[in-house]
This record gives structure tokens, C-alpha cells and sequence, in this order.
């Protein structure tokens, strides 16, 4: 019996609370495939960070006085200008942080990535002798910082390994399993950094090796649409497309590619985490 191909590609997303600054830098956790869904490669200060196909941003939880550095002077989400936001102290200045900002730290020394630890460490906007670092930012560990590929980009790894995409067969679907997610500070925990809320899917396929194994793709989307994403991938395993694999999700170098099937039903993903069994 004929059976559609099914193609997902992986995209990475990782969130979590912000980091008090230790001499006037903060280092975030590790990402890796298990918490992220990728593993950026080492970045020095002198590199343009809008080149590399992800972003890093803060979304603050509370208002802090002159904890921004000056390059910033817009809401990534809301677009709106810094300055412009209702004032809670007298000098209403761009680096005042208002709570519910998201700042997107594109500085070209904003941040750093340590050579094959995949660990981000972000500038403090305090040079420690009371001047402010442009494109730094202070944390509180109340914020939520996150970390998005957007785009393929060979400063993200894995390529061309295992957990970089995976083909599969559609009758091979077994299972589609609700998981937790939680991942964030406080407020902000579960949420996308424009305040909405995530929630994650497992999809669970026979491994083609004839053993017990499964392999599991693990999809961060649009908050309660788990009914919906059961629906999608209804429609996409009876496909009668044949001739060439139905391709349901996948990064290019000019963005995100999301099957219809999802994308009509108001769903958005965020990440797409592939484990394969080794082959």
C-alpha cells in the first residue's frame, strides 16, 4: 500500500530565567539538542550577531532604571520606541527597562559563545565604573531571556547529522503525545517572548530498523492546539502525494517553512526537536 513521505527539518528555541551579572557579564546554561534543539558555534565580540540565523532577546518582568544599554531604542515585539513608554522615573531615558519590554540584544559585542560549549554570555550594560555599555544588558533573575534560529545558518549546529532533519514514512506515525513545557522565569514561564503561551507535542514514529526503537519529533507551537496539530498531521499522513516527500516543516536560509495543514489551523512553531535512533 502507497504511503506519503513525511520531512522535518529542526529548529531551535531556548528559554530561561535571566542571569544577575558577575563581573559585568552573565553566562547563561548550556544549550544543547535536549533543551534547545541546537548548539550555536563559537562567537567572538567582534561578530555581527544578525548574521547568524538566530537571536537573542530579554523580556523583562519589572521596571529597572538604567539597566539597557543605549544602542537599543525599540520593542522587538510591540515596535515601539523605548523612550516612549510610560515613565516610572523622572528621566524617562530609552535604557529605564519597563516590564513587558523585549529587547533584541543585536550589539556586535552584545554577546559571546564559548568555543564548543554552546554557552552564550551576554555584556552587562555597566562597565563597572559607572558608564554604560551600549549594547549591553542588565538581568534580573526574574527576566526571561530567549534564544530563536529563524533561519538556516551554518553558525547553528547539527548539519548533516543526526537530529538535523529526518524523513519518515507516514504509516510509521504511532503516536502523538501532549508534554509539558515550562521552560522561563516566574511570569513568564511557558510563555513565547510576546507573552503567549506554548505548549509542546511529541510525535512518535517506528524506527525503520525493524527494532523497538522510535524516533520522536518534538514540536514547540501555538498554546492549546493540541487537538489541532492532531488534526494536521491527520491530514497530512493522508496525503496522496507520492512522487516526492511531503515536507511539514524545515528551516531555509530565508526563514521558516510550515505545512499548510498547521499554518491554516492558527498554528506557529517555535521548535522542532528530532531524535533519531543512530543508523
Amino acid at each position: 500500500m502507497k504511503t506519503p513521505y513525511l520531512y522535518f527539518g529542526r529548529k531551535g528555541y531556548y528559554a530561561q530565567a535571566g542571569v544577575a551579572p558577575t563581573s559585568h557579564v552573565a553566562a547563561l546554561t548550556a544549550i544543547t539538542n535536549a533543551n534547545g534543539g541546537m548548539l550555536p558555534i563559537v562567537k567572538a565580540n567582534t561578530v555581527d550577531p544578525t548574521t547568524l540565523g538566530y537571536r537573542v532577546l530579554h523580556r523583562a518582568v519589572s521596571a529597572v532604571d538604567d539597566k539597557r544599554g543605549t544602542d537599543y531604542t525599540q520593542d522587538f515585539v510591540t515596535g515601539d520606541l523605548f523612550s516612549s513608554a510610560t515613565a516610572w522615573d523622572a528621566d524617562k531615558n530609552a535604557d529605564d527597562i519597563q516590564a513587558g519590554q523585549v529587547t533584541n540584544l543585536t550589539g556586535v559585542s552584545a554577546y559571546t559563545v564559548g568555543s564548543g560549549d554552546e554557552i552564550i554570555t551576554i555584556v552587562d550594560n555597566n562597565d563597572g565604573s559607572g558608564g554604560n555599555i551600549a549594547t549591553g544588558i542588565t538581568m534580573t533573575t526574574s527576566d526571561t531571556v530567549y534564544v530563536e534560529e529563524f533561519a538556516f545558518n551554518a553558525a547553528v549546529l547539527p548539519i548533516a547529522t543526526i537530529g538535523a532533519d529526518l524523513c519518515v514514512p507516514a504509516r510509521a506515525l504511532t503516536g502523538i503525545e501532549p508534554i509539558a513545557y515550562t521552560d522561563g522565569a516566574g511570569a513568564n514561564a511557558g510563555l513565547h517572548y510576546d507573552g503567549t503561551g506554548l505548549d509542546a507535542t511529541r510525535l512518535y514514529f517506528k524506527s525503520g530498523d525493524g527494532g523497538y526503537a522510535v524516533d520522536t519529533v518534538d514540536l514547540l507551537h501555538t498554546g492549546d492546539k493540541f487537538k489541532e496539530v492532531c488534526e494536521a498531521m491527520e491530514d497530512i499522513c493522508n496525503s496522496t502525494v507520492y512522487d516526492k516527500a511531503v515536507k511539514v516543516h524545515y528551516l531555509d536560509v530565508n526563514g521558516q517553512f510550515l505545512h499548510n495543514a498547521f499554518s491554516s489551523r492558527g498554528i506557529s512553531v517555535k521548535r522542532c526537536l528530532i531524535t533519531g535512533v543512530a543508523r
